[in-house]
């Protein structure tokens, strides 16, 4: 995601399957980016993910131009 000019605040991704409790991780810029990667999310699986902006730690919003429906790669472990 690009950073917004002038932000504060900070932004976190979350990710959440089906009736799953959310999984996420607060973004940090990289130059002009922002990312950051969301720890044991289940391999080859359909998430619902979504970016909340956030002025205190309780204090978050859904940000929602940035909500999506993706597919987590396969593992590759056997």
């Amino acid at each position: 995601m690009e950073a917004p000019k002038g932000m504060v605040g900070t932004f976190k991704a979350i990710a959440w399957l089906w009736e799953e409790y959310p999984k996420g991780c607060t973004m940090v810029a990289k130059g002009d980016m922002l990312s950051c990667v969301i720890p044991q999310l289940l391999p080859n699986a359909p998430y619902t993910v979504a970016v909340e902006t956030c002025k205190e730690e309780n204090d978050c919003v859904l940000y929602s131009d940035c909500v999506d429906f993706v597919w987590t790669k396969p593992s590759g472990k056997t």
